[in-house]
């Protein structure tokens, strides 16, 4: 585990001080209140080593580059290859949490509780839900993956958070929602899995595999369902003013997909959800929605948004794209 000190241009190379060796790629930075105060730390999954490790500087400005000052712990050693670490209030009691994954034959996702004294004290291990394992056995596959807290309203501070889980191996994804509402410790233990089948959308010689409602998977199912039938290939690039076209396409297919994007929730509490996705992802819709591009010129935002209101928000967006094997995974606390 590397410190790369900023030089403050873009010419210098950036100088590097080890700070450790044995952590994986899923590191965290986070301060951690302690009993001495706020205490910069970084909490690392050490998938090889198979270890839980917390880090951290014993002087008051977190100051990384003297090695002679880095102290660690090994919080856990017991679960095997552990996979990804997150810090979160998982139990809304205003205390920092670990959500922890490990990766292997059988898979577990757990919650540590932080302890005033990190330094020596008990990191109190719970386990969230276990039995995760891969589609496939064999060198490199494993169950599941990362862990992410998210959070089903604005009000962050009134709930506890519910968990998206990416199984890894096991090709499936996973939302974790907490049964209780007012949180205690002991509910660490009380989160259930809710799996969803995804949708498939046939796109010619390829097929879409994506998330279905709430997530953006049928948004984008319709958006390639309508691109389908441009006619942009290769030849779409050869020279400016193809490439203004093809990129005029996708623009307006963009809009029009988003115009339906307003409707989406969650089938559980949105009546009509489920025939929504099979419309949006129908040959049928996307040929209405595509004869409504004009190749000359666009629109306002009437045009494309056929819901009554459309929603103001920050947006996202987000792509996974997983290797066979072990796997990749791009984190974004934006996404």
């Amino acid at each position: 585990m590397l410190w790369l000190e900023n030089p403050g241009n873009y010419y210098t190379p950036w100088r590097p001080t080890v700070i450790a060796h044995g952590p994986d790629i899923f590191v965290i930075d986070a301060v951690l209140n302690t009993t001495d105060g706020p205490q910069d730390c970084l909490t690392a999954a050490q998938f090889f080593t198979s270890s839980l490790t917390i880090y951290w500087v014993e002087n008051k400005i977190a100051n990384w580059t003297d090695a002679s000052k880095i102290e660690s712990r090994v919080i856990d050693n017991s679960i095997g290859n552990v996979f990804d670490v997150t810090v979160a209030d998982l139990n809304n009691d205003g205390k920092s949490d670990l959500l922890v994954t490990n990766n292997g034959e059988i898979g577990s996702l757990y919650a540590y509780e932080v302890p005033s004294v990190f330094r020596s004290g008990d990191f109190k291990r719970h386990s969230i839900a276990t039995g995760f394992k891969p589609g496939k056995s064999g060198t490199g596959k494993g169950a599941h993956g990362a862990a992410m807290p998210v959070y089903p309203n604005t009000k962050v501070n009134a709930s506890k958070p519910s968990i998206l889980l990416s199984g890894d191996d096991d090709g499936k994804a996973y939302y974790l929602e907490p049964v209780s509402g007012i949180f205690q410790k002991e509910d660490f233990e009380s989160y259930s899995v809710k799996e969803s089948s995804g949708i498939q959308v046939d796109l010619g010689d390829m097929l879409l595999l994506t998330h279905g409602a709430p997530s953006g998977g049928p948004v984008m199912g319709l958006t390639m369902k309508i691109l389908e039938g441009m006619g942009i290939n290769e030849d779409s690039m050869k020279d400016t003013p193809s490439k203004a076209l093809a990129y005029h396409k996708m623009i307006e297919a963009i809009k029009l997909s988003y115009g339906e994007r307003f409707k989406l929730g969650d089938e559980d509490f949105v009546d009509g959800v489920k025939e929504l996705v099979e419309k949006m992802i129908s040959e049928k819709f996307a040929a209405n929605l595509r004869r409504k591009i004009d190749l000359t010129k666009t629109h306002d935002i009437e045009y494309y948004a056929n819901a009554t209101e459309a929603a103001h928000d920050e947006g996202t967006a987000h792509v996974s794209v997983f290797e066979s094997g072990r796997g990749c995974c791009i984190r974004n606390e934006h996404s």
